[in-house]
């Protein structure tokens, strides 16, 4: 399975980071995609399932950030993938 691409992922901890006013989580461009088989036994086209395409957050100090979609929108995924689990 392909790593998650994103062009930026952070998470600051530390205090500085915090008492400059940056955010806790970062996420700009973050996808994923799992496969999903082939068009043919041999020599086919891999076929695959976009679960999570260019999405973008930050959430600082004090926010709350809701994620809301439908089932298979990709919520669960897009957790995982900020707490790199996958």
């Amino acid at each position: 399975m392909p790593p998650a691409s994103a062009s930026s992922l952070t998470a600051s901890t530390t205090g500085q980071a915090l008492a400059a006013g940056a955010p806790l989580v970062r996420v700009e461009g973050l996808s994923k995609e799992f496969p999903a088989g082939t068009t043919s036994i041999i020599g086919g086209t891999r076929l695959t399932v976009k679960a999570v395409q260019g999405v973008s957050l930050e959430i600082s100090s004090g926010e709350t950030l809701g994620l809301v979609g439908e089932s298979g929108s990709g919520k669960s995924t897009l957790g995982r993938l900020i707490l790199k689990l996958l």
